[in-house]
């Protein structure tokens, strides 16, 4: 004669309808599959983020240095020029210092503040 079991609390048929705790693992599972599925898709939107700022950054760079590179050429044509007695350059040397400062100052403080902005240590989230 075939044994009885004393406790049928965890018995299913084989065959049969699921219990209620393998219904609430196989749900659990699903919602752990689609939450990993989304951290990734997190991490690729973060990574193609970090990628688009990389290229934002190296094309200000160079913005930047063409800007600055300018400047100092321009700066050094007027200071050449006013030096030069077959040019007629007539500048007094106020008008020359305040040329080279203000324009200089003009041209690198907004250089300065975006570059804070775009290389700057990014904050903690």
């Amino acid at each position: 004669m075939p044994r009885i079991r004393e406790s049928t609390k965890d018995f299913t048929a084989p065959d049969g309808p699921k219990s209620w705790q393998e219904e609430q693992a196989e749900e659990q599972g699903k919602f752990s599959l689609e939450l990993m599925f989304a951290e990734v898709r997190v991490a690729h939107t973060r990574a193609d983020e970090l990628e688009d700022r990389i290229k934002q950054r190296k094309r200000f760079a160079y913005i930047f240095v063409g800007i600055a590179a300018f400047w100092l050429l321009l700066v050094l044509l007027v200071v050449v020029l006013h030096g030069t007695e077959n040019v007629k350059l007539d500048l007094s040397e106020a008008v020359i210092l305040a040329l080279i400062g203000t324009g200089t100052a003009h041209a690198i403080a907004p250089a300065i503040l975006v570059a804070k902005y775009l290389f700057g240590v990014p904050k903690e989230e």
